[in-house]
Protein backbone atom coordinates (compact mmCIF):
# COMPACT_ATOMS: atom_id res chain seq x y z
CA UNK A 1 0.00 0.00 0.00
CA UNK A 2 3.00 2.17 0.28
CA UNK A 3 3.77 2.41 -3.03
CA UNK A 4 0.28 2.80 -4.22
CA UNK A 5 0.17 6.60 -3.24
CA UNK A 6 3.41 7.92 -5.03
CA UNK A 7 2.28 5.67 -7.75
CA UNK A 8 -0.97 7.43 -7.75
CA UNK A 9 0.17 10.92 -7.76
CA UNK A 10 2.42 10.69 -10.36
CA UNK A 11 -0.24 9.41 -12.69
CA UNK A 12 -2.28 12.12 -11.81
CA UNK A 13 0.59 14.69 -12.09
CA UNK A 14 1.31 12.80 -15.57
CA UNK A 15 -2.15 13.76 -16.84
CA UNK A 16 -2.38 16.93 -15.88
CA UNK A 17 0.94 17.81 -17.45
CA UNK A 18 -0.87 16.32 -20.39
CA UNK A 19 -3.99 18.21 -20.14
CA UNK A 20 -2.84 21.86 -19.00
CA UNK A 21 -0.27 22.38 -21.63
CA UNK A 22 1.57 25.55 -21.48
CA UNK A 23 -0.16 28.71 -24.13
CA UNK A 24 3.14 28.66 -25.87
CA UNK A 25 6.00 26.50 -26.19
CA UNK A 26 9.19 27.97 -24.02
CA UNK A 27 11.88 29.68 -26.69
CA UNK A 28 15.10 28.10 -26.37
CA UNK A 29 18.23 29.24 -27.46
CA UNK A 30 18.28 26.91 -30.93
CA UNK A 31 14.82 28.18 -31.57
CA UNK A 32 16.38 31.45 -31.62
CA UNK A 33 19.34 30.76 -33.43
CA UNK A 34 17.81 28.79 -36.32
CA UNK A 35 14.60 31.16 -36.35
CA UNK A 36 11.23 30.82 -34.67
CA UNK A 37 7.89 31.56 -35.94
CA UNK A 38 7.63 33.76 -32.62
CA UNK A 39 10.12 36.01 -33.95
CA UNK A 40 9.46 38.71 -35.92
CA UNK A 41 12.51 37.95 -38.37
CA UNK A 42 13.64 35.00 -39.50
CA UNK A 43 16.99 36.81 -40.65
CA UNK A 44 18.09 39.04 -37.70
CA UNK A 45 18.14 42.82 -38.86
CA UNK A 46 20.04 45.31 -37.32
CA UNK A 47 18.27 48.18 -35.49
CA UNK A 48 17.90 50.91 -32.34
CA UNK A 49 15.39 51.24 -29.32
CA UNK A 50 13.77 54.25 -28.02
CA UNK A 51 13.10 54.85 -24.66
CA UNK A 52 9.68 56.52 -22.87
CA UNK A 53 12.36 59.22 -22.17
CA UNK A 54 13.73 59.87 -25.25
CA UNK A 55 16.73 57.84 -24.76
CA UNK A 56 18.45 55.86 -27.76
CA UNK A 57 19.61 52.28 -27.01
CA UNK A 58 21.79 52.24 -30.28
CA UNK A 59 25.02 49.70 -30.95
CA UNK A 60 25.41 49.15 -34.73
CA UNK A 61 26.98 45.81 -33.83
CA UNK A 62 24.31 44.26 -32.73
CA UNK A 63 21.61 42.71 -34.65
CA UNK A 64 17.73 42.50 -33.06
CA UNK A 65 14.85 40.56 -32.83
CA UNK A 66 11.69 40.86 -31.74
CA UNK A 67 9.33 38.11 -29.63
CA UNK A 68 5.68 38.33 -31.15
CA UNK A 69 4.53 36.75 -28.00
CA UNK A 70 6.27 37.95 -24.99
CA UNK A 71 6.85 41.48 -26.34
CA UNK A 72 11.11 40.49 -25.77
CA UNK A 73 13.72 42.05 -27.46
CA UNK A 74 16.42 39.91 -27.97
CA UNK A 75 20.22 41.00 -29.60
CA UNK A 76 23.45 39.51 -30.51
CA UNK A 77 26.71 40.21 -32.12
CA UNK A 78 27.16 36.69 -33.07
CA UNK A 79 24.08 34.51 -33.31
CA UNK A 80 25.74 32.36 -30.44
CA UNK A 81 25.40 34.76 -27.29
CA UNK A 82 21.85 35.75 -27.00
CA UNK A 83 21.00 38.73 -24.68
CA UNK A 84 17.14 39.51 -23.99
CA UNK A 85 15.79 43.12 -22.67
CA UNK A 86 12.09 43.53 -21.70
CA UNK A 87 10.22 46.49 -23.76
CA UNK A 88 8.18 47.96 -21.08
CA UNK A 89 10.36 50.73 -21.30
CA UNK A 90 10.40 51.18 -24.59
CA UNK A 91 8.52 53.42 -26.85
CA UNK A 92 9.89 52.60 -30.60
CA UNK A 93 11.57 49.66 -31.89
CA UNK A 94 12.97 50.21 -35.16
CA UNK A 95 14.67 47.50 -37.42
CA UNK A 96 16.22 47.85 -40.71
CA UNK A 97 16.13 44.26 -42.63
CA UNK A 98 17.26 43.48 -46.12
CA UNK A 99 14.12 41.88 -46.98
CA UNK A 100 11.61 43.79 -45.60
CA UNK A 101 13.26 47.29 -45.00
CA UNK A 102 12.86 49.54 -42.27
CA UNK A 103 9.95 48.38 -39.42
CA UNK A 104 9.12 50.55 -36.66
CA UNK A 105 7.07 49.74 -33.95
CA UNK A 106 5.29 51.87 -31.87
CA UNK A 107 3.43 52.44 -28.84
CA UNK A 108 -0.28 54.52 -29.54
CA UNK A 109 -1.41 56.06 -25.90
CA UNK A 110 -4.22 56.73 -27.25
CA UNK A 111 -5.59 52.74 -28.23
CA UNK A 112 -3.37 50.79 -25.53
CA UNK A 113 0.10 51.60 -24.37
CA UNK A 114 0.65 48.04 -23.67
CA UNK A 115 1.23 47.61 -27.40
CA UNK A 116 3.21 47.86 -30.00
CA UNK A 117 1.73 48.78 -33.25
CA UNK A 118 2.92 49.11 -37.06
CA UNK A 119 2.10 52.90 -38.63
CA UNK A 120 1.01 52.09 -42.39
CA UNK A 121 -0.24 55.45 -43.71
CA UNK A 122 2.04 58.40 -45.31
CA UNK A 123 0.83 60.60 -42.70
CA UNK A 124 1.97 62.62 -39.28
CA UNK A 125 1.49 65.26 -36.85
CA UNK A 126 -2.24 66.34 -35.64
CA UNK A 127 -3.88 66.94 -38.66
CA UNK A 128 -4.01 63.78 -40.04
CA UNK A 129 -5.57 60.49 -39.96
CA UNK A 130 -3.31 57.15 -39.11
CA UNK A 131 -4.07 53.85 -39.81
CA UNK A 132 -2.15 51.68 -37.33
CA UNK A 133 -2.54 47.80 -37.16
CA UNK A 134 -1.16 45.61 -34.10
CA UNK A 135 -0.11 41.98 -34.52
CA UNK A 136 -1.69 39.57 -32.66
CA UNK A 137 0.28 36.18 -32.66
CA UNK A 138 -1.06 33.08 -30.96
CA UNK A 139 -0.29 29.32 -30.89
CA UNK A 140 -2.55 26.67 -32.01
CA UNK A 141 -1.95 23.42 -30.07
CA UNK A 142 -1.93 20.37 -31.63
CA UNK A 143 -4.37 17.22 -29.78
CA UNK A 144 -3.14 15.99 -27.16
CA UNK A 145 -4.37 11.93 -25.89
CA UNK A 146 -2.88 10.18 -22.73
CA UNK A 147 -3.99 6.69 -21.99
CA UNK A 148 -2.17 7.50 -18.70
CA UNK A 149 0.64 4.69 -19.68
CA UNK A 150 1.74 5.97 -22.89
CA UNK A 151 0.64 10.38 -23.83
CA UNK A 152 1.14 11.42 -26.82
CA UNK A 153 0.90 14.11 -29.34
CA UNK A 154 -0.51 14.58 -33.43
CA UNK A 155 1.34 17.39 -33.23
CA UNK A 156 2.95 20.39 -31.36
CA UNK A 157 1.09 23.15 -32.87
CA UNK A 158 1.63 26.47 -34.94
CA UNK A 159 1.71 30.18 -34.52
CA UNK A 160 -0.76 31.46 -36.20
CA UNK A 161 -0.76 36.02 -37.14
CA UNK A 162 -3.63 37.87 -37.59
CA UNK A 163 -3.37 42.02 -37.76
CA UNK A 164 -5.92 44.61 -36.23
CA UNK A 165 -6.67 48.10 -37.96
CA UNK A 166 -7.19 51.41 -35.93
CA UNK A 167 -8.05 54.75 -37.71
CA UNK A 168 -6.64 57.97 -35.39
CA UNK A 169 -8.70 60.82 -36.09
CA UNK A 170 -6.78 64.05 -36.45
CA UNK A 171 -5.87 65.58 -32.90
CA UNK A 172 -4.94 61.94 -32.00
CA UNK A 173 -7.51 61.99 -29.00
CA UNK A 174 -10.02 59.56 -30.90
CA UNK A 175 -9.76 56.36 -32.68
CA UNK A 176 -11.64 53.50 -34.00
CA UNK A 177 -11.29 50.02 -35.17
CA UNK A 178 -11.33 49.02 -38.89
CA UNK A 179 -12.46 46.19 -40.16
CA UNK A 180 -11.09 44.67 -43.98
CA UNK A 181 -14.74 44.54 -44.52
CA UNK A 182 -16.79 46.82 -47.29
CA UNK A 183 -19.60 47.44 -44.05
CA UNK A 184 -16.61 47.86 -41.83
CA UNK A 185 -15.22 50.97 -44.50
CA UNK A 186 -18.36 52.37 -45.44
CA UNK A 187 -19.58 52.90 -42.28
CA UNK A 188 -16.55 54.74 -41.26
CA UNK A 189 -16.11 56.41 -44.45
CA UNK A 190 -19.09 56.86 -45.91
CA UNK A 191 -19.57 58.28 -49.20
CA UNK A 192 -15.94 59.07 -49.45
CA UNK A 193 -15.07 55.32 -49.91
CA UNK A 194 -17.86 54.90 -52.45
CA UNK A 195 -15.23 55.35 -55.27
CA UNK A 196 -12.59 53.79 -53.98
CA UNK A 197 -14.92 50.79 -52.67
CA UNK A 198 -16.24 50.48 -56.51
CA UNK A 199 -12.64 50.20 -57.71
CA UNK A 200 -12.80 46.75 -55.85
CA UNK A 201 -15.37 44.92 -57.55
CA UNK A 202 -17.42 42.93 -55.01
CA UNK A 203 -14.57 41.61 -52.95
CA UNK A 204 -13.48 42.72 -49.37
CA UNK A 205 -10.92 45.59 -48.69
CA UNK A 206 -7.32 44.91 -48.42
CA UNK A 207 -4.65 46.68 -46.44
CA UNK A 208 -3.21 47.91 -49.64
CA UNK A 209 -6.35 49.50 -50.49
CA UNK A 210 -7.48 50.42 -47.05
CA UNK A 211 -3.32 52.45 -46.78
CA UNK A 212 -4.51 54.02 -49.97
CA UNK A 213 -7.77 55.47 -48.96
CA UNK A 214 -6.57 56.75 -45.71
CA UNK A 215 -3.64 58.52 -48.18
CA UNK A 216 -6.26 60.01 -50.02
CA UNK A 217 -8.29 60.83 -46.87
CA UNK A 218 -5.57 62.84 -46.13
CA UNK A 219 -4.99 64.17 -49.55
CA UNK A 220 -8.41 65.77 -49.92
CA UNK A 221 -9.08 66.79 -46.46
CA UNK A 222 -12.29 64.67 -46.04
CA UNK A 223 -13.50 63.26 -42.65
CA UNK A 224 -15.10 59.99 -41.99
CA UNK A 225 -18.42 59.67 -40.68
CA UNK A 226 -17.54 57.71 -37.38
CA UNK A 227 -16.36 59.93 -34.83
CA UNK A 228 -14.66 57.71 -32.62
CA UNK A 229 -14.57 54.45 -30.42
CA UNK A 230 -15.52 55.64 -27.12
Amino acid sequence: MRMLLPILLLSHALIAGIQAQPAHPPLLVDDLQSGSPRLLFQIWPRGYALGIYDTVLKDTSLFLNYDKVSRTLYFTADGKAISKVRTAQIRELHFQSPASGQTVLTRVDGIDPREFFQQLSDSAGGLYYILYRRLETHFRRGSYYSNIAMPFTDGYGEYIDTYKYYLVMPGGREYTPVRLKRRSVLDIFGPAADAWLATRGKGEPDEAGLIQLVNQLNTTGSRPLMAANR
